[in-house]
């Protein structure tokens, strides 16, 4: 005679695995409104990251701004202190010579670095190891969540003005930047489109090296990060300059 099944311990093989199912289910719940920031359980923003874990010190961390699959996480710098979600350039530094020695450029027809100067470099952000595709939409996913951006670019220069010119005391030769939405960024007009100079040591043309700070503020964040910036104060072969790249920061 064949024995009859055990519906009790078939029963129990079952309920266990349901058990084992249902908790790992609540462990993805848990990971979706908890997110720590790894590589597996990136957040929305870093911002999320700082509500969940306040005790979470600043440094780098994945987010994921359009909640897909996690291939697409990227790399960023949580400054734990605000909140601020904030992007590397790559590369994050532009050699120092003389990029452009054709005619000097005028105020309706700026040169822009990358656009138009020969070896010009695109303006690019995220890692290295990083699809630049992946980083434009979820940096486009940040400028859509985030109620404001800033970023700061280092001009050093030698013989080459960045912003007031000291022998005219005027903001005639004052660098142009080129913002995400195709916006020019200047030294003066608009107010909403103006940046501002934390240090100035590019005011005139005494063959020694020098750099200027610029800061880009705004509630506008699809206007950043830059894109390009044309140096109005070249085409001379005694006129070089190089460039630092900040970080664009999303809060």
């Amino acid at each position: 005679m064949k024995p009859y099944p055990n519906k009790n311990a078939a029963a129990l093989r079952a309920d266990t695995g349901i058990q084992a199912s249902l908790k790992t289910l609540s462990g993805h719940l848990q990971n979706l409104r908890i997110p720590d920031g790894s590589k597996m359980n990136p957040a929305k923003t870093c911002q999320d990251i700082k509500l969940c874990y306040p005790q979470k010190k600043s440094g780098e961390y994945w987010i994921d701004p359009n909640q897909g699959s996690t291939k697409d996480a990227i790399r960023v710098f949580c400054n734990m202190e605000n909140g601020e979600t904030c992007i590397s350039a790559n590369p994050a530094n532009i050699p120092r010579k003389a990029w452009w020695t054709k005619s000097s450029p005028s105020a309706n027809k700026p040169v822009w670095f990358e656009a138009t100067m020969n070896g010009g470099v695109k303006f690019a952000y995220g890692n290295k190891e990083e699809l630049p595709n992946a980083v434009a939409v979820q940096m486009k996913l940040l400028q859509l969540l985030s109620t404001g951006s800033h970023q700061n670019v280092t001009y050093h220069c030698r013989n080459s003005v960045a912003y007031k010119d000291a022998q005219s005391s005027n903001l005639k030769k004052a660098l142009v930047l080129k913002g995400a939405n195709g916006q020019e960024l200047r030294a003066q007009g608009n107010n909403r489109l103006r940046y501002t100079v934390i240090e100035d040591g590019c005011s005139e043309s005494n063959g020694n090296w020098g750099k200027t700070v610029i800061e880009y503020r705004t509630q506008t964040s699809a206007r950043l990060p830059i894109m390009d910036l044309a140096p109005m104060d070249v085409g001379k072969p005694d006129q070089e300059f190089g460039l630092d790249i900040g970080p664009v920061c999303f809060s």
